[in-house]
């Protein structure tokens, strides 16, 4: 008996602890989106955040198009693939990898703005701040430099904007 409660003590701490990384980076009301939410959110958008996984850290920016194809710039190199979302997960292949890896989105508030999360194995990497129609982005490069691209501003069908 003694043995079966310590069991279910350490998974107890364990469980906290995986929910513990998240909430101890400031974000509250942290909501996970359906496939609706996620497809309205990435499809024919560009997103610009941040991401922090291990040695990667830094300024992102990802454009994912309608036809299922995206571009990721990260540390001035550019990434191609494929995109899909299935199961409440957005996956992605990239250009040369046989196998699609798969995350969540999810929402929350931080420093009292909005943003949109990229979760994988539990863990926080990518935060996102601003979102652009991809269509905006095209025209604003065929325009003067005195043009400026107004951020798109998208809403969850949970009411939450960003």
């Amino acid at each position: 008996m003694k043995i079966k409660f310590n069991v279910l003590f350490v998974l107890s701490l364990l469980s906290f602890n995986i929910n513990a990384d998240i909430s101890q980076s400031g974000i509250s009301n942290l909501q996970q989106l359906g496939n609706q939410d996620i497809v309205g959110l990435i499809s024919g958008n560009k997103l610009t955040g941040f991401i922090s996984d291990g040695p990667l850290e830094g300024p992102i920016t990802q454009s994912f198009y309608k036809d299922g194809k995206y571009e990721t710039i990260f540390n001035n190199k550019i990434y191609t693939g494929t995109w899909k979302v299935e199961g409440k997960k957005h996956c992605t292949k990239g250009k040369n990898k046989t196998d699609f890896g798969c995350f969540y989105w999810y929402t929350g508030v931080k420093d009292g703005g909005t943003y949109a999360y990229v979760v994988a194995q539990g863990k926080l990497l990518h935060q996102y701040h601003e979102v652009v129609n991809t269509t905006q982005v095209v025209q604003s490069n065929t325009q003067s430099s005195k043009s400026n691209t107004q951020s798109s501003k998208y809403c969850w069908s949970n009411g939450i904007c960003l």
